[in-house]
C-alpha cells in the first residue's frame, strides 16, 4: 500500500463557473473521490468499515486556490492525497493539485470522522482503525481545522431547500 494515492484527471466545462473560473466544489469532489479510493486500497473503505458498524464523514475542509494557477476545461491536473495519523476521534488527510508540468493549482485538508451506523454518534477512530501506521509527515497548512464561529440566523430563511431523493449518498445523509 502506498503511502499517498496520485491520479491523473481531466478537468471537466462543467467544473467552471460562467466566469471561467474553478468550482471549489469540483476540486473537493476531485480530492473526495481519489480519498475515498485510497481508503479501499488501505482497507479502511466503506465496505471495510460498514462491517464493523461504522462509517466516515467529512466534518471540515480546508481548499486554498493559488492565484497566479492556470486552470483551462479539459486540462489535464493531477491530484494527490495521503493521510496522517489518526487520533482517537478524527484522522486528518491532505491533498494537492497541480498541472502536469508539477506546478501547484490548489492545496487541501479535510477532517474525518466515524460515525455509528445505528446510533449516527461519533465512534472512537483508533477502536475501528487497523489501517497502515506508516503516514507521510506532508502537511498542507500548519495547525488545526478550526470550527466555523456560530452566527445569528436571519429571522426569515434567504432560501428553502428541499433535499431529493437524489441528494441522498451511500451513508444515507445528504
Amino acid at each position: 500500500m502506498e503511502l499517498y494515492k496520485e491520479q491523473v484527471c481531466k478537468l471537466r466545462l462543467t467544473d467552471f463557473n460562467c466566469y471561467k473560473q474553478l468550482r471549489a466544489s469540483a476540486v473537493l469532489d476531485l480530492f473526495q473521490d481519489l480519498a475515498t479510493e485510497h481508503s479501499v486500497e488501505m482497507g479502511i473503505g466503506f465496505e471495510d468499515l460498514q462491517k464493523k458498524g461504522v462509517f466516515w464523514v467529512v466534518v471540515r475542509q480546508k481548499l486554498e486556490f493559488f492565484h497566479d494557477a492556470v486552470y483551462k476545461p479539459h486540462q489535464e491536473v493531477c491530484v494527490r492525497t495521503w493521510p496522517h495519523s489518526a487520533s482517537r476521534l478524527n484522522i486528518q488527510r491532505d491533498y494537492s493539485l497541480s498541472d502536469l508540468d508539477g506546478n501547484m493549482l490548489a492545496k487541501g485538508t479535510s477532517e474525518w470522522l466515524l460515525l455509528d451506523i445505528e446510533t449516527r454518534g461519533v465512534a472512537s477512530v483508533l477502536a475501528n482503525y487497523d489501517g497502515p501506521t506508516d503516514f507521510l509527515p506532508d502537511r498542507m497548512f500548519s495547525g488545526k481545522l478550526r470550527k466555523i464561529k456560530d452566527f445569528e440566523a436571519a429571522e426569515q430563511p434567504t432560501a428553502v431547500i428541499v433535499p431529493q431523493f437524489s441528494d441522498i449518498d451511500f451513508n444515507l445523509h445528504v
